[in-house]
């Protein structure tokens, strides 16, 4: 997380390995030997595998616990809110890949994170933003039946700012001047069910890749 957690949120994000979780498919879209930036690194849970991978990999962390953690994993470990650093904080070009690992939800306002962290990108860069869809099933249902219950961790912490659908997810990174390359939905349906049928339904989440540009690839 890139913002200020409660006092049991660091106990509640690791590392998850299966197939069909977001963090399987942040280290497939990121790839090999690039320049990658996570944003809101935690422990460097995510650092580790990209290092394994050859990434050089620098990290933005509040929390200096899990900061201080993060740096076995990263070249390089940021103490610091993402939402209050400045645009000369890196220069242009210096990432290949910056990493929003269900982090914007959290952030008051996400779009212009995404606008100012846009120029540290090379002009071939891309990012990551992984986010979990408000409008999965199991939300619908609690909707209909008048409940709205904040929990410790998933689609409705409590301390989550922002919430998302597919098109809501797309309109953020369109209006920060992304263009949606590709997604794809994350949950345990997503290992049976085709990307193409209704995932704004039985996703519980999306990974996106976008690149720098304004019109979103439907």
């Amino acid at each position: 997380m890139a913002v200020k957690p409660n006092s049991d949120t660091q106990l509640r994000y690791s590392y998850q390995p299966h197939r069909w979780h977001p963090h399987h498919k942040i280290i497939r879209m990121v790839g090999s030997y690039k320049r990658v930036l996570d944003v809101g690194c935690a422990s460097g849970y995510l650092a580790r595998r990209f290092k394994a991978n050859g990434c050089s990999v620098v990290g933005i962390e509040f929390n200096p616990e899990e900061a201080e953690s993060a740096r076995v994993y990263c070249d390089t470990v940021l103490t610091a809110d993402a939402e209050t650093l400045p645009a000369s904080t890196f220069s242009s070009g210096t990432f290949d890949v910056i990493v929003y690992a269900d982090v914007l939800e959290h952030m008051r306002h996400p779009d212009r994170v995404l606008r100012t962290q846009q120029r540290w990108l090379s002009s071939d860069g891309y990012v990551i933003v992984s986010l979990p869809n408000i409008a999965f099933l199991s939300i619908r249902l609690q909707l209909l039946f008048g409940r709205f219950n904040y929990r410790d961790f998933g689609i409705l912490d409590k301390t989550h700012l922002r919430f998302y659908t597919l098109v809501t997810a797309k309109e953020l990174l369109n209006c920060a001047h992304y263009s949606v390359k590709g997604f794809e939905p994350v949950g345990r349906l997503s290992t049976i069910l085709p990307s193409w049928f209704r995932p704004s339904v039985w996703a519980s989440g999306f990974v996106f890749q976008a690149i720098q540009g304004n019109k979103t690839k439907e």
